[in-house]
Order: C-alpha cells, then sequence, then structure tokens
C-alpha cells in the first residue's frame, strides 16, 4: 500500500513538473475566431434612382415684341410641370475617419413638358410656347459625415438637360403652331448648375439606400425669330430650373476597411 501511495506521489510530481516547464498552451494551437471587418462607405457603387421633379420654364420678351408690354420692361411668360424621373448613377467614395468624399455621375430619362398658348397683344395675336427636358444628368462632387451606418452629405456640381424650348408667333389661334410669322428655338441642350443634400443608410456592407433633394438651374439663352436672323430683330430670353426629391439604391463593391 504504502508503495502505491508513493507511485502516485511521484507520478502526480511529474506531471506538476512537466506543466511548469512547458508553459501555457501556444496560441496557434488554439482556435481564435477572427473578428469581423467593420464596414465603411470607400469604394465604387453603381446604383438606381426614381423620384419627382418641378420644372420651371420661363421665355421673356427681351426685344419688344409683345405690343401690350405699357411699362417697358421685358414681358416674361413662366410656366411649371411637375412629373416623373428615373435613372441610374455610379459612382466612388473614400473615407478618412468620419469624413466621406465623393464624386457621382448620374442620368435620368424625364418626363417636364410645358405647352401654352396665349393672347400675345391687345390685338388678338398669340404666342405658343413648348418646354421640356427629356433627359436630365448631372457631375456632381460629395462632402459629408458619417456616423455608423447613417451619411448625411452635401452635394454640388454641374447638370446637363436635352429637351426643346420653342416660342411660335401667329395672329391665329389655330395655326399658331404653323409659325407663320416668327419663332424663336433655342438648343436642346443645354448645362447648369446643381447642388443639394442628402442621406444615406449602410443596409449591409455592400447595399445602400438613399434620399437626396437637388435644385438645378440652367444658363440664359437668347435667340432671335427666324423672321429677322439678320436684323436686331425681336430677341427671346430663355431659361430653364429643376427641383427634384430622388430616392435611391446602391450596390458598392468591397465590403470594409
Amino acid at each position: 500500500m504504502k508503495k502505491c501511495l508513493t507511485l502516485v506521489a511521484i507520478l502526480s510530481a511529474i506531471t506538476g513538473l512537466m506543466v511548469c516547464f512547458a508553459g501555457p498552451e501556444r496560441l496557434e494551437s488554439k482556435s481564435v475566431a477572427s473578428a469581423a471587418a467593420p464596414c465603411d462607405w470607400s469604394g465604387f457603387y453603381v446604383g438606381i434612382h426614381g423620384g419627382v421633379g418641378q420644372y420651371s420654364y420661363t421665355a421673356t420678351d427681351a426685344g419688344g415684341f409683345n405690343l401690350d408690354v405699357q411699362d417697358g420692361e421685358a414681358d416674361t411668360s413662366r410656366f411649371y410641370d411637375m412629373n416623373g424621373l428615373v435613372g441610374g448613377q455610379v459612382g466612388f467614395n473614400w473615407q478618412k475617419g468620419a469624413a466621406v468624399f465623393g464624386l457621382e455621375a448620374d442620368g435620368a430619362w424625364a418626363n417636364f413638358n410645358v405647352h401654352n398658348t396665349n393672347n400675345a397683344s391687345a390685338i388678338g395675336d398669340f404666342l405658343q410656347h413648348d418646354g421640356e427636358i427629356n433627359f436630365l444628368g448631372t457631375v456632381r462632387g460629395r462632402l459629408g459625415l458619417a456616423y455608423e451606418n447613417v451619411l448625411v452629405y452635401v452635394t454640388g456640381g454641374v447638370a446637363f438637360a436635352e429637351g426643346q424650348r420653342h416660342v411660335r408667333y401667329n395672329e391665329d389661334e389655330e395655326n399658331v403652331s404653323t409659325s407663320e410669322f416668327a419663332d424663336w428655338k433655342a438648343d436642346d441642350w443645354r448645362v447648369g448648375l446643381v447642388g443639394g443634400v442628402g442621406v444615406e443608410y449602410m443596409m449591409t456592407c455592400n447595399w445602400t439606400i438613399r434620399a437626396e433633394t437637388l435644385f438645378t438651374t440652367f444658363q440664359e439663352e437668347t435667340v432671335q425669330d427666324s423672321a429677322h436672323q439678320d436684323a436686331v430683330g425681336f430677341p427671346q430670353r430663355f431659361q430653364d430650373e429643376v427641383f427634384m426629391v430622388r430616392l435611391g439604391l446602391n450596390y458598392k463593391f468591397g465590403g470594409g476597411r
């Protein structure tokens, strides 16, 4: 019995010495779960958007053509249309701390259209106004602040649009579209400025949704009437603006830092 107790004591001592000299278990032998990389806003993205906008079309009688003008000031015709737009965007973001810098280009099909025929003078002459935007695009910079999954940003840049701007004149209302006497047609393409604000939410490391509001104003263009191309004539001055609210969905390539 004493021999057995002595053997157990010796074995226990040897085991304890082995543990002491062996030290703790090496880290490589342990199974350690790797922490998931946090998401950020950096990377390329593509997406789609849709929304509504208000189109403002303005034509100003810059040459005194309108016989009703009695106060010596140019007569201005302004018309509005509210309609939808849908399109897509592509961009890149770079995040440094809480600051996010980005560049984005987008294009949208739009359905802004105004059509109006009004009495142009006291003697019963008529002017027909047609203004429209069929395509609207922007190239913008973005500057935002990120807090966890939310990004609040301001944006601004260059806007461009396509669609006719046309004024026709005729003494007969029924035939005013034929422009028997004179008409004014501006370029279909115009360039302007755009600015706005927005908020974007990161649902996953790759998918984001956003809401933004943008205001675009396009440069004025003054054109001569068709009957006086080589004379002083009676020019018309055209100008457009669009205010829009859009929702968007983006897919970002790359998931985290």
